[in-house]
Order: C-alpha cells, then structure tokens, then sequence
C-alpha cells in the first residue's frame, strides 16, 4: 500500500463565549450584574498552523493521494482545553510518496505471482522463476 508524506496548511477557526459564574470575594454584593451567570460577546479566533502526517492509500497517483489528504483533513476535528475548533481552510504544501520497503515490495511480487496469467509464465519463464528465488529469501 503507497505512502506518502503529506505537509498541509490548516486554518481551524472557534467563537470563546465567556461564560461562568461571578464569584464575590469578601462579601462584595453585585447589584448591576445577574448574580447567577454571567454571558458576553463571542469573539471569533483564527488560527493557521503546518501539519504533517503520513497517509495510507491504495493509490499510486499524486493527485489522487493528494485530494485523499484534502478530504481526510476536512473532515478531521480539533479540541482543546475543552475549545472545539472548526477546520475552514485546507492547502496541501506538498506530498511525496515514500520509498516502498522491501517487505512492502515483496508482497505486491507475492500478490502479482499469485494473480498473474498463465500465459505470462509461458513467456517469461525466467521472470517467473527469478522472483520466486528472490521470495524464498524473505
């Protein structure tokens, strides 16, 4: 399965609402004030931050693998300290596969000699035999 190493750019936007309850220190008594809540204005914070993150994925086209990164970010939400923040703006900066490893390459070697066609090991029989001395080392 292709990896790619994905580094995006993320704006997550929330409105903070003070709200609790006043406490009066020493007796103080608040007449101008409900004494029981007390709510303000909301006040609207924008952040914009780099994230990165290895993604998974059956493709093997960047654009492809790229949109997956878009679609997973969009859909991804951030809380903190009891703040939930709302995800409003994706940019992916950059996205390169990684080098597949070697038990990676084994396998699709695995997965391909399993599904190949007769006829591909009538014409190359070679190919056929090569590979599976290469997967009798692993």
């Amino acid at each position: 399965m292709p990896k790619y190493n994905v580094t995006a750019t993320v704006t997550i936007s929330t409105t903070i609402e003070p709200q609790g309850y006043i406490d009066e220190p020493g007796g103080l008594e608040i007449s101008e004030w409900n004494q029981e809540s007390f709510t303000g204005y909301g006040t609207d914070i924008e952040e914009t931050c780099e994230v990165t993150f290895v993604l998974d994925t059956e493709t093997t086209d960047e654009d492809d693998a790229s949109s997956e990164a878009e679609d997973i970010l969009n859909n991804t939400s951030y809380t903190g300290d009891d703040i939930e923040w709302e995800i409003t703006d994706v940019s992916i900066d950059s996205i390169e596969r990684q080098q597949m490893d070697i038990e990676e390459a084994v396998q699709v070697i695995r997965t391909f000699l399993d599904s190949r066609e007769p006829a591909f090991a009538e014409h190359h029989p070679n190919v056929v035999e090569a590979l599976e001395v290469l997967l009798q080392q692993h």
